[in-house]
């Protein structure tokens, strides 16, 4: 499994800076581009890259990293759907 996060985790994150260039002289690929960015942000919180005891000790210690990683999530596919709803 932390196989498949991590991989999952490299493709995300180069599709995020791909896409930063797209992102900056397109207006309507924002979104999609900041959907892409909370979703690595939100894979990075499982722990495949840095372990999740560390990252929730940079965010207060007491199992915040929980309510980060649902709320990235949340955010990610609220940013999803709204650049699905606003492509013509």
């Amino acid at each position: 499994m932390r196989g498949l996060q991590t991989a999952a985790l490299l493709i995300l994150a180069v599709v995020f800076l791909a896409r930063t260039l797209s992102a900056v002289r397109e207006p309507r690929s924002r979104l999609s581009w900041l959907a892409s960015g909370a979703g690595t942000l939100a894979l990075l919180t499982l722990g495949t890259a840095i372990p999740q005891p560390v990252v929730d000790g940079w965010i207060g210690g007491q199992n915040w990293l929980n309510l980060v990683q649902n709320v990235l999530c949340t955010v990610a596919f609220w940013l999803v759907t709204q650049a699905a709803i606003s492509q013509d």
